[in-house]
């Protein structure tokens, strides 16, 4: 690319640098702009001269240098290597290369700042990551000896930093093949295979290096800070090197030494941070802590990786970290939540592996028997792993659980009092420390549940029982020992009955919240209210209607944290309600409506008040518009103000405002969509739901972006309920022909079109180039979802236009059925799925019958004459008469639905033989013998469509779309010809032969033949 380009100089690259450093404008854009085109064009030199600019140290301003070094680590990512398609490129020229991997290793070294230091090992390392191990196989080698042998601990600790960053680019590499001959795939193979190879042949040096510096930090010489760094650094560039290598066995034997140091100094370490010491070792002691802390890491990544291969080493570090965890106090200031989390998560993975639970050994036994097997080690594991988690290991872990893991901290109940809301959001944060002790008691119950669940019930008893019940430290404790209740289940096993429970522990509280005004009562009825959410689903049907009256009395609390959890704790009950459907909708509607909108004002958190409206909307879900209707004004009162008091400029919408903004929409929807016409009869749900519309519906705002599926959900409830379309609907219309663009939102776009259609026939002429153009834009082209539904969009015109929209879409329906001729959507974008889906056939193939029905002469038109096109097209259209659906066995409406579509095909072509088309003609025999069992077809199912037309003309609608609806396919012009009367004229001209008939009690389907 940049063969005809000039060479840059390093004077050249400095002075752009010096300029883009300025306070002056008129110097700085000119240089950043000259600066973005070296990188973009990949100029010969850029790359050499800023890194000569690095290389000249102190000569250079460090801020420059840094800048250099920013610009050229960039420049690497977007320019060194690139594939396209099967091609490999490169934009850089081959000395330029060579040239940048002979000089960075000795700047990185002799860099006097760290801060640029830092950006040249990053330099550095996105060229490995191209380059090695191909281009550049003694990288690794050269920056190891560096760390071996160096005496300076700050040149070691370069290289270690390169070596860290090289790592962990390596990570993400991806081999690349120059083309598909079989040189450049054993090329690309080899390097595969070499990159773990040779970066499994550092560790030992790195390992033993580590080891030393370990070594040296303990013996807290007055080189100990350098030493602490450099060893966790190490420890960070080791644990990468596990990562990389595809087999541990690459690493041995210096793994096991490796691991045995890492597990001796985790010990010493974490037995000097239970000690206390002076605050003037305040600083050896941090580094202590991130040290033993990095310890683990290396250990977790080993076993995520290496699971089967780290069982060698499993035990001694579960042995280890399980003491850790049942010693290590919360109060100690180096039990940092984010770092304890990974031994807690060290721990759970144990419990959960596969192949360190009975019930894999139970079954591998009973298959195997005694035949040795790959498990074997993982077999040893399982064993000891059983000896260790004893009744008092066990109830030793869920006890520190509780008291440092789930337990509130102080931060928690400060929180509490004065940011509620705060709290909440924390409170069940996934990446929490109470999450990862959640899981972790979630898995141990999974492996031993009677035991934890004898654990759990005693320690619950002894808190309820102890002397103190009533202090604030020993509600606390009761409160974590409630939680641990709650997560411990495994399905339908549990440590308690909720009914039992709810009867002795929690209806106390949960029926009077009222008397709950000291702190710890409102703790202890918080989590009372946690845990009915949480066993919602083993609540009798009994206890229900007592519980949710209870739960509601609890909205009103002064105590928001109080009122927000019983709000979630009805939603649990709301959706448990709607998956059973259990039909009962003696719901306290006006009281839940009014307790949660009464919450609304006090919340200020975005979440906490998509909660409510989120709630409401499965409300008016389950409970349908006769419950809901009376009840209209009080829901609709909150609405308004709320939307008036969020921002409407995209630029100052934040996430939370944009997904409270999504919920109100999608509130207004369902209430729309549950009570219909009478809903936008309310002057202020109907002037809500039009701002709403016309403002998550411009395709040309940003909020469309956020909200554009919400508002056309809206715009489908207020087509599907209104009487008539309104002025402010159709000028509204032309916005939908934006979202119908390809690029837009077509899929959910057509349906409104149809509404549009049907409730706006007279409108249809006015809008007609606007309709042809946006569904020709959609037919063929997009997904064939989206083309499904734009044929049915002509199928309905065609229905209601059968003399104009033949013209209309002229161009579209040839495409069509050059398509359907093609077997492919040949102008569909998406090259990948351009064969025609079933679906996408049969609906053309129904579209084009009913146009030849009316006009013969369309068959050979819409193949432009051709005759090979007409009999392949014949061909598609025999095949959807013989196609029957799996869903037609299941349900009458796709029975229904699918006859139509045969039918509708046969009459055309029955048509084109009473008229003599000739490649019809040709194929009478083959044609007749297949529209022969749409005939049978027909008359067995005669009796139950004229019973299904009654029902539906005696349907009473009150939506006038759905009246629409209806009326089109009453009055459908096919149901008014005889297909009978027609095949049996085409039998008299042509004969064939007869066909035994199936037994009356036998559904018939062509299948079955």
């Amino acid at each position: 690319r940049s063969a005809g380009m000039e060479r840059v100089t390093a004077d050249q690259v400095y002075q752009v640098l010096i300029n883009v450093e300025s306070t002056d404008e008129s110097q700085r854009k000119p240089a950043e702009e000259q600066l973005k085109q070296w990188e973009t064009t990949s100029t010969k030199g850029f790359l050499a001269s800023l890194t000569e600019i690095i290389a000249k140290g102190t000569e250079v301003h460090e801020q420059v240098r840094l800048l250099a070094c920013i610009v050229a680590k960039n420049a690497v990512g977007s320019s060194w290597r690139k594939t396209l398609s099967t091609r490999e490129w490169t934009k850089v020229d081959q000395d330029e290369k060579i040239f940048l991997r002979n000089a960075l290793p000795e700047v990185l070294l002799k860099e006097p700042n760290n801060q640029v230091a830092l950006q040249i090992a990053l330099f550095l390392s996105n060229i490995v990551r191209f380059d090695f191990p191909k281009e550049w196989p003694d990288i690794l080698d050269l920056l190891v000896k560096t760390v071996v042998e160096d005496p300076s601990v700050d040149v070691k600790y370069r290289g270690v930093i390169a070596l860290k960053f090289i790592f962990e680019a390596l990570q993400t590499k991806v081999t690349l093949t120059a083309g598909f001959s079989t040189e450049a795939v054993q090329s690309a193979v080899k390097e595969a295979r070499d990159m773990p190879r040779k970066v499994a042949e550092q560790f030992g040096p790195l390992a033993n290096q580590c080891k030393l510096q370990l070594q040296e930090f303990a013996k807290a010489t007055a080189t100990w800070q350098s030493n602490a760094t450099l060893a966790i650094e190490l420890l960070a560039v080791l644990e990468n090197s596990i990562i990389l290598v595809p087999d541990l066995e690459l690493l041995e034997p210096s793994l096991l030494g490796f691991f045995e140091t890492i597990l001796e100094c985790s010990k010493a370490q974490f037995q000097l941070l239970l000690k206390p010491f002076d605050p003037q070792y305040q600083q050896y002691y941090n580094l202590l802590s991130k040290c033993f802390f990095r310890n683990i890491n290396c250990v977790l990544s080993t076993f995520e990786k290496h699971t089967m291969k780290f069982c060698s080493y499993l035990m001694p570090f579960l042995r280890h970290y399980t003491e850790v965890l049942a010693t290590f106090p919360r109060s100690s200031c180096f039990f940092v939540h984010r770092k304890v989390m990974k031994i807690t998560r060290y721990l759970t993975m144990v419990m959960v592996c596969p192949f360190f639970r009975h019930q894999f050994w139970d079954s591998i036994s009973a298959m195997l028997g005694s035949v040795e097997t790959k498990f074997e080690k993982a077999k040893i594991v399982y064993g000891e792993l059983n000896q260790f988690l004893s009744p008092e290991c066990l109830a030793a872990l869920v006890e520190s659980l509780i008291q440092n893991h789930l337990q509130m901290t102080p931060e928690e109940i400060e929180a509490w009092q004065n940011e509620p809301e705060a709290y909440l959001k924390d409170a069940e944060a996934p990446d929490s420390i109470h999450a990862y002790a959640e899981e972790l008691l979630s898995a141990m119950f999974l492996r031993a549940s009677g035991q934890i669940r004898a654990i759990l019930t005693n320690d619950a008893r002894k808190l309820q029982e102890h002397q103190n019940a009533d202090s604030d430290e020993i509600v606390l404790l009761l409160d974590g020992c409630y939680r641990a209740i709650g997560v411990s289940r495994t399905g339908s096993d549990q440590v308690v009955d909720i009914n039992k429970w709810y009867e002795t522990e929690l209806r106390s509280r949960i029926e009077n919240p009222q008397q709950c005004t000291l702190f710890r009562d409102r703790v202890l009825l918080t989590r009372g209210l946690w845990l009915i959410r949480r066993f919602a689903a083993r609540v009798s049907a009994d206890n229900v209607d007592r519980i949710i009256s209870s739960v509601l009395g609890c909205i009103s609390s002064p105590d928001l944290v109080v009122s927000m959890q019983a709000i979630m704790t009805l939603h649990s009950f709301l959706l448990l309600r709607q998956s059973r459907d259990d039909g009962d909708h003696n719901l306290p509607i006006a009281v839940i409506v009014k307790e949660c909108f009464g919450v609304l004002p006090k919340l200020k958190e975005t979440e906490n008040r998509i909660h409510i409206l989120d709630l409401v909307s499965q409300l008016i879900r389950i409970v349908g518009y006769r419950v809901i209707e009376p009840h209209l004004e009080e829901i609709i009162g909150y609405l308004p103000a709320l939307w008036s008091n969020l921002p409407t400029d995209a630029n100052q919408e934040s996430g939370g405002e944009v997904r409270l903004q999504k919920s109100l929409v999608t509130l207004t929807s369902n209430i729309i969509q549950a009570i219909g016409p009478s809903a936008l009869e309310n002057p202020k749900v109907g002037d809500l739901a039009l701002k709403l519309l016309q403002f998550t519906t411009n395709p040309k705002g940003q909020q469309a972006l956020n909200m554009l599926d919400e508002g056309l959900q809206l715009w489908n409830s207020i087509l599907r309920a209104t009487p008539a379309l309104a002025q402010v609907l159709v000028d509204l219309y032309p916005r939908l022909f934006e979202i119908l663009d390809p690029n837009v939102d077509p899929e959910h776009g057509l349906p409104i079109l149809g509404a549009y259609i049907l409730l706006g026939r007279n409108l249809v002429p006015q809008f007609i180039e606007q309709i042809v153009h946006s569904v020709d834009k959609i037919i063929g082209r997009c997904d064939y979802r989206e083309s499904v539904l734009a044929v049915n969009i002509i199928e309905t015109l065609v229905v209601m236009f059968p003399d104009d929209a033949p013209k209309w879409f002229l161009e579209p329906l040839r495409r069509l059925a050059r398509d359907l001729v093609e077997g492919e959507a040949i102008d569909r974008t998406d090259v990948n799925k351009k064969r025609l889906v079933p679906v996408e056939a049969i609906a053309t193939c129904q579209v084009l019958g009913r146009i030849v029905i009316r006009e013969p002469l369309a068959f050979s038109a819409l193949c432009l004459d051709n005759v090979p096109a007409q009999e392949k097209l014949l061909d598609q259209w025999l095949q959807c008469i013989a196609n029957h659906s799996i869903e037609e066995l299941f349900s009458t409406a796709a029975t229904l639905g699918g006859l139509r579509q045969r039918k509708i095909v046969s009459i055309a072509l029955l048509v084109l033989l009473d008229k003599e088309h000739p490649v019809i003609c040709e194929n009478a025999v083959k044609v007749l013998k297949l529209i022969r069992p749409v005939i049978r077809e027909h008359q067995k199912m005669a009796e139950r469509v004229a019973r299904f037309r009654e029902l539906q003309m005696k349907s009473q609608l009150d939506r006038q779309l759905d009246i629409c609806e209806r009326e089109l396919v009453l009055n459908d012009p096919v149901d008014q010809i005889n297909i009978t009367t027609l095949f049996e004229g085409a039998i008299a001209k042509y004969p064939i032969p007869e066909e035994p008939s199936y037994p009356g009690n036998i559904p018939f389907l062509p299948l079955m033949e």
